[in-house]
């Protein structure tokens, strides 16, 4: 019994070193990389937030901070020519807002509006922090996405 566990975990060893010693290093991770920096959000509100509009407007600013030349100012005013609802939600901890933008219809590609403008969210903290949410598809860093290749 003790001999075939003995073979059983030489036999794991190798293996290990072998997948190891096959799949080189991994990849490193953090530090400056462009996807990294592409998904970075470093955004802080420096208006009040005590309400539910206050929560929209630092939205509203997070997206204003993100067009950078006329480009992105260009897509942002689509975006938000066609943005008829803007809607706040605290959270149940009351440090937080569930904030939506959303249209009251389909986009039409045919006018360059982008099937994710539909319907997208951020959560907004009491601090300022702004982030995207992941929920309605992740739609909101998309956009914020879309900002910043219009930017560059």
């Amino acid at each position: 019994m003790a001999k075939a566990f003995h073979y059983a975990l030489a036999a794991m060893v190798a293996l290990g070193l072998l997948l190891v010693t096959a799949c080189g290093s991994p990849p490193a991770t953090g530090g400056n990389s462009t996807s990294a920096q592409a998904t970075r959000w470093d955004f802080k509100y420096a208006g009040k937030l005590s309400s539910n509009v206050d929560a929209v407007n630092a939205v509203l600013a997070l997206l204003h901070a993100e067009a950078k030349n006329d480009d992105a100012k260009l897509y942002l005013a689509e975006y938000l020519m066609v943005v008829d609802n803007r809607v706040a939600k605290p959270g149940d901890d009351q440090e937080t807002w569930y904030v939506t933008l959303n249209m009251d219809r389909k986009p039409d590609s045919g006018q360059g509006e982008k099937q994710y403008w539909e319907s997208a969210a951020w959560i907004v903290f009491k601090d300022g922090k702004v982030l995207p949410s992941s929920r309605h598809a992740g739609n909101a860093t998309r956009i914020l996405l879309d900002l910043r290749a219009s930017s560059n």
